[in-house]
């Protein structure tokens, strides 16, 4: 049960209102895909929104169905994305990637734990869109995907969020959370305050377009992604 404060139409005083509020989950949309028919082709668009733990199996869904219905090339859209969960990054990076590094962490003494994809990959051709506000774990799938020659990059540098952070419990219940370690990408080039450089620098000629599926045709980072994608298939 929560209660409402409001002010009455006077304008000058409140009345406050009881409302019974049903708990639930609240299941957010992290994959946002299209299927788009280009000069004969089928190409697919897939927006990661964040990397939360839904965003795995959201992701393979959104590509499943895409696949089925003939996509035969992918831009890959990571523009906006703040990050989340690690452990989803990795797996999609993998997907794409064959046995190699992905990312790598170290610490200040100088002990690196290094992640890696296996063997198998879906080698479709595909392009990376970024800009500012792609950060953490979107600039580590987008440094991955640039370092090893996998797809290039587009739109503008990345944010440059490259650290590993540990949430420690205090004995009040409250915690601090400390940066232990910082990320590198394959080729061992820092993240942190960094960035990821784009292969292509893009920037978008109206201000404020949101990044959406339904303004693709207004978008001009998509449209050069695009491009380099139809360049890549040989169209």
């Amino acid at each position: 049960k929560i209660t409402v404060r409001r002010m009455k139409e006077d304008g000058k005083n409140f009345e406050d209102i009881d409302m019974d509020v049903a708990r639930r989950d609240v299941k957010v949309d992290t994959i946002d895909e299209s299927l788009l028919g280009i000069r004969d082709k089928k190409i697919g668009y897939i927006h990661i929104k964040s990397f939360d733990d839904v965003t795995g199996e959201d992701f393979e869904d959104s590509y499943k169905k895409l696949k089925e219905a003939g996509m035969e090339g992918l831009v890959l859209d990571l523009r906006n994305n703040p990050g989340g969960s690690l452990d989803v990054c990795l797996d999609i990076a993998d997907k794409f990637l064959d046995k190699g590094v992905i990312v790598t962490t170290e610490d200040k003494n100088g002990e690196v734990i290094t992640e890696e994809s296996d063997e198998e990959k879906d080698d479709i051709p595909m392009t990376v869109l970024v800009n500012e506000n792609s950060a953490s774990a979107s600039e580590i799938l987008s440094g991955a995907l640039k370092d090893r020659d996998r797809a290039k990059i587009i739109g503008k540098k990345t944010f440059g969020k490259g650290i590993v952070q540990k949430l420690f419990p205090l004995e009040d219940g409250s915690g601090a959370k400390i940066t232990i370690s910082e990320y590198h990408t394959p080729s061992g080039a820092k993240i942190n305050k960094v960035g990821v450089e784009p292969d292509i620098e893009v920037e978008n000629s109206e201000e404020g377009l949101e990044i959406s599926k339904d303004n693709l045709s207004k978008d001009d980072q998509f449209k050069k992604a695009l491009q380099v994608l139809l360049d890549q298939m040989g169209e």
